[in-house]
C-alpha cells in the first residue's frame, strides 16, 4: 500500500532506496502474485526457486509500462 501512496504524491524523482521500495510495492508483488497463481496447488519448493525470477518478471513488465508513458 505504500507504493500506491507514493503514487499520490507529486515527488519529481526518487532517491535509489525510495526506488527500490516502491519498485518492491508496486512491481515486485506482480510477479509474486503471478507466481502464486501459476504454482497453485504445487509445493512451496518449485515456489521459492522461482520468486526471484518472478519478481525480476513483474519489473520488467512495470519499467516496460513507465518507458511507453514517455
Amino acid at each position: 500500500m505504500k507504493s500506491m501512496r507514493m503514487d499520490l504524491e507529486k515527488t519529481v524523482r526518487l532517491n535509489d532506496s525510495q526506488y527500490q521500495q516502491y519498485v518492491y510495492g508496486s512491481a515486485d508483488v506482480v510477479g509474486l502474485m503471478c507466481l502464486t497463481v501459476l504454482c497453485k496447488g504445487r509445493t512451496m519448493r518449485p515456489h521459492e526457486k522461482l520468486k526471484s525470477p518472478a519478481m525480476a518478471f513483474g519489473v520488467s513488465f512495470s519499467e516496460s509500462e513507465f518507458f511507453k508513458g514517455f
